[in-house]
């Protein structure tokens, strides 16, 4: 997983350490200003959205079960 702030990829990663959640990515990035695809972010299959308060007693398999769940 990656995560992404438009904060920057600095910001992306020191609010992971934050809420205890960096482990779980393997990447920071910035969000993008601009995405040209045919699907809209919320019509993607197999992604979940998830706020940063929501993390806490979460982990990658959690998620997985959740993405199975949709």
């Amino acid at each position: 997983m990656y995560c992404r702030s438009s904060g920057g990829a600095e910001y992306a990663e020191s609010s992971a350490k934050e809420f205890a959640v960096h482990d779980c990515f393997v990447g920071f990035l910035p969000k993008p200003e601009v995405s040209i695809d045919d699907m809209q972010f919320e019509k993607w299959r197999n992604l979940l959205q998830v706020h940063p308060n929501e993390c806490s007693g979460n982990s990658i398999e959690s998620y997985r079960v959740k993405i199975l769940e949709q």
